[in-house]
């Protein structure tokens, strides 16, 4: 399987690193002047890769009260992940650590996706990693679940549940990656693996829940012909039909397909094949749709691309073409159909860039909202974009911010703010 964005704090990653941002930094030099505006962004909180965790991958869940909830890759009980909260006060932003991954007592480790809030109001989310499903770890799906009485800030530990450890090849799915779950309205639960299935290309999978406890059936298994490796999250429409991509397949650089539920179980249709050169290779994060139902997404080469729908037919359009690489985090969208995302590399220093696309004339203008910096702050975004409802936008940051001892030069990531 291809993994062009390695784990972040490999040595390959850091290898990978210079090559693409050498790359990144002639395509920006090469794109007309794009300066960025004066937004202001802020620091919320650097990581230091011990009880608080270290570079995080994932974008933040937002709750009614404006507090922030994500997932760090490392740090932690023997620096295999945590699940945070970041609370908003009149005095600022307090880290809470919910909890830290424990690999050595069955626990998963390295979560690379985000959390989300189920029905019941507990935090549902994904290791890429650990578990006891198969030699070695194949990863779970746990939730978490407040305390009863009310603690201090600092380590508030919630209660973790492992609601499925995944088996693997051939049978069950491998590696969930980036892919943050999802929920319909009956309490199913949605996600991928980038591995595992009858030839190891991954699967989509559901879980649902009767009495306490959780079944979890594969409900399509990719074959490299339909698509490899979906690492990101899935988008769900009204009608019950997911969407979502896969990092490879036909001509081996990614697809977008759509999964229908029939009569005779969930069959899956191929609507976009990447082609390098042409229009972009391996998307990146999950679809965003907007109130027409229209699909948006981005791949890693950097094109910004839209999907509509008419007679029958999905119909794909480029609408961007970023200046520098794209990124594996997913777009967002304000009520007025803006589109934001990050750029893992690019921007005027190199480390990552947040933009903004606007559609006006028939045409989308594309706006430098901040460009990251690994010498003075955060750097090499993942995670792309959550939105309040005050239109303040926050993500995170795999490296930069604070120079922990175990972090060495690159730093152990942030989580950032921008108020437009």
């Amino acid at each position: 399987m291809k993994h062009p964005l390695p784990h972040p704090t490999s040595e390959f990653h850091l290898k990978s690193l210079i090559a693409a941002v050498a790359s990144a930094l002639l395509c920006t030099l090469s794109f007309a002047a794009l300066p960025a505006q004066a937004q202001a962004f802020s620091i919320l909180h650097s990581f230091t890769n011990g009880g608080d965790g270290g570079s995080p991958t994932a974008p933040v869940t937002i709750d009614s009260a404006g507090n922030l909830y994500g997932t760090a890759s490392t740090g932690g009980t023997g620096g295999n992940g945590t699940v945070f909260e970041l609370k908003r006060s009149d005095n600022g932003w307090t880290l809470n650590t919910l909890h830290a991954f424990d690999y050595s007592n069955g626990d998963g480790k390295v979560p690379l996706s985000g959390v989300v809030f189920g029905p019941d109001g507990a935090l549902y989310g994904t290791t890429s990693a650990g578990g006891t499903g198969c030699y070695g770890g194949c990863g779970t799906v746990y939730n978490l679940r407040p305390p009863q009485t009310f603690c201090h800030t600092g380590v508030c530990l919630w209660t973790e549940t492992i609601i499925h450890n995944f088996a693997g090849y051939p049978h069950d799915g491998l590696q969930p990656e980036y892919a943050t779950p999802i929920f319909d309205p009956s309490g199913n639960l949605y996600g991928t693996t980038c591995g595992g299935g009858p030839v190891d290309d991954g699967t989509a999978f559901e879980m649902s829940e009767s009495n306490g406890t959780w079944t979890e059936t594969p409900i399509h298994n990719f074959t490299g012909g339909d698509g490899e490796c979906p690492q990101v999250g899935l988008l769900r429409d009204r009608a019950g039909n997911l969407y979502g991509t896969t990092l490879q397949g036909t001509g081996n650089q990614g697809e977008v397909f759509e999964l229908t539920l029939l009569a005779s179980g969930w069959t899956l249709s191929k609507l976009v094949v990447f082609e390098e050169g042409i229009n972009g290779n391996a998307p990146g994060g999950p679809l965003v749709a907007d109130s027409a139902g229209n699909l948006y997404g981005m791949t890693q080469s950097g094109s910004v691309f839209e999907l509509t729908y008419s007679g029958g037919t999905w119909a794909y359009n480029q609408i961007f073409d970023l200046p520098g690489a794209g990124g594996i985090g997913p777009l967002a969208m304000d009520a007025e159909g803006n589109l934001y995302g990050t750029q893992f590399v690019g921007g005027i220093f190199g480390s990552g860039a947040v933009f903004k696309l606007t559609l006006g004339n028939g045409t989308w203008a594309y706006t430098d909202m901040h460009d990251f910096s690994i010498t003075n702050g955060c750097a090499f975004p993942y995670s792309g974009v959550s939105i309040d409802v005050d239109g303040n936008l926050y993500g995170t940051a795999s490296q930069g911010g604070y120079r922990a001892p175990s972090c060495g030069y690159w730093g152990c990531g942030c989580v950032w703010k921008i108020t437009p």
